[in-house]
């Protein structure tokens, strides 16, 4: 039997033979291992594999590091659905069921599959995909957008902590000083901030029509900022300058701001980021940083 932090197909047969998706046999339920080395993370969750009526689910379990985990991703994703219109909250995929397996959360979904891989699949993506993905991003952004809450815990206090951190290049922590300056200035919004979006968290429908579906809520900021998940994308998919800054242009009209107050945004998210790291790899959120500001400064 095969276990993963502790856990085997057996104790999950035995916590869903009580609920409409029982698994007859604990040997149909495939555990997927975790990456090693310096991709593992801390807070690194269970996959499994597991039938069911329709098909093939998907279940993930709360690992050792947060049990708590899968639960607060379920909650992000029922809270964003209920901020958004129905065409938008369609991407954002509810569990068909969740629970507590071993004092771990968990929750099922139906099982999608991912975006193509291998030789040339950037280029399908960026053609057959990468429009509708940003466009999803931008209509996330724009149905969930509101003033700002909180501007000194929200915006101050994000960008004093880039401008003073040493481990940031000089330009990024000046741009960072002079944005405080002008914070008075602007017209703070927030939005709704997935938080991790990059190709790997979406996923195509299974029925082989045109939907497309957002996973990995865990992260989600409900009172995030614009402009970092249509970045991450933009990075991820290695879109074409045009596509950059057509994307850009149309957020700075939904926010009413120039091209520059975007940096503004997404040096208060790195901020942000920095003061709630929990277990992201402090050598990652630098170099997360520094490349989505270079992005976002580069001509």
């Amino acid at each position: 039997m095969v276990f993963v932090m502790g856990l085997d197909a057996r104790s999950i047969a035995e916590t869903l033979s009580t609920t409409e998706y029982r698994v007859v046999s604990a040997k149909k339920i495939t555990l997927l291992a975790n990456p090693k080395g310096k991709n593992a993370v801390a807070d690194a969750t269970i996959k499994a594999l597991v039938p069911v009526p329709d098909g093939l689910g998907f279940m993930i379990i709360s690992g050792d590091g947060n049990r708590e985990l899968v639960q607060r991703g379920v909650e992000n994703i029922l809270k964003a659905r209920s901020l958004v219109g129905e065409s938008c909250a369609a991407a954002i995929l509810p569990p068909v069921l969740t629970g507590q397996i071993d004092g771990r959360t968990y929750a099922l979904w139906q099982k999608h599959q991912p975006l193509p891989t291998g030789i040339g699949s950037k280029i399908v993506k960026r053609w057959m995909y990468a429009p509708r993905i940003l466009d999803w991003a931008h209509e996330l952004c724009a149905d969930s957008l509101r003033p700002a809450l909180d501007e000194k815990s929200q915006f101050q206090a994000p960008l004093e902590l880039v401008s003073r951190d040493a481990a940031f290049p000089p330009a990024m922590r000046r741009y960072a000083e002079n944005a405080l300056n002008r914070i008075g200035d602007l017209r703070l919004m927030q939005c709704i901030q997935h938080g991790d979006f990059w190709e790997g968290n979406v996923l195509r429908s299974m029925r082989g029509d045109s939907e497309l579906f957002v996973i990995d809520w865990a992260g989600a900021n409900l009172t995030g900022y614009p402009v970092m998940d249509v970045t991450r994308m933009l990075m991820s998919l290695s879109c074409s300058k045009r596509a950059r800054d057509y994307n850009y242009g149309r957020l700075c009209r939904t926010l009413s701001c120039d091209r520059c107050d975007l940096v503004v945004y997404a040096l208060a998210s790195i901020g942000y980021l920095g003061a709630n790291l929990e277990h992201f790899p402090v050598d990652r959120y630098y170099k997360l940083g520094v490349r989505i500001f270079n992005y976002l400064t580069t001509e």
